[in-house]
């Protein structure tokens, strides 16, 4: 599965089309809480699919804690996302289903140009920032039919990871 999304040059609450396969599935934007001027730090996703719309929403960030986020599902809690804790973390995010026992974490590889997606400590895929100025873009290589993530909730997913890797 290929889940691809453009890659804007600034946070922008501009609705992102998601596409799996070349096929769009839904859309999704970045927006900020309350009165939070620096996006740099305050990284919320708001994803709407045909059928279901999504929201991952930041509690809080700190150097020593990470950042900690809740996943809700048509306003329901379904999922927590945090990072990895203190300043000399690997950055990656970490994703768990409240009502499943599966770990979902990406990892940055390669100078923070990719993350690798880990199910349960096993490699099931990757991401990739691809393009510079032309055709900038996120793109998602699922290759592991085991994880059964919503493809629309998964784009939300990896772009909080890209958006919270930049916060170091």
């Amino acid at each position: 599965m290929i889940i691809t999304f453009k890659r804007p040059m600034f946070m922008t609450k501009k609705y992102l089309d998601v596409h799996q396969d070349a096929k769009k599935i839904g859309k999704m934007r970045y927006w900020r809480q309350g009165n939070s001027h620096n996006a740099k730090y305050d990284v919320n996703i708001e994803m709407l699919g045909f059928d279901k719309t999504y929201e991952i929403t930041q509690q809080y960030f700190t150097i020593r804690d990470g950042v900690q986020w809740d996943v809700l599902n048509n306003g329901n809690l379904i999922a927590k996302m945090s990072t990895g804790k203190g300043l000399l973390a690997k950055d990656g995010v970490g994703f768990q289903l409240l009502n499943e026992e599966m770990t979902l974490a990406i990892e940055a590889k390669a100078f923070k140009t990719e993350g690798h997606l880990m199910l349960d400590n096993e490699h099931i895929g990757k991401t990739k920032a691809k393009g510079l100025f032309f055709n900038s873009r996120y793109v998602v290589d699922v290759f592991d039919s085991r994880l059964t993530l919503e493809p629309i909730l998964l784009a939300g997913v990896v772009y909080a990871f890209w958006a919270a890797s930049n916060q170091r």
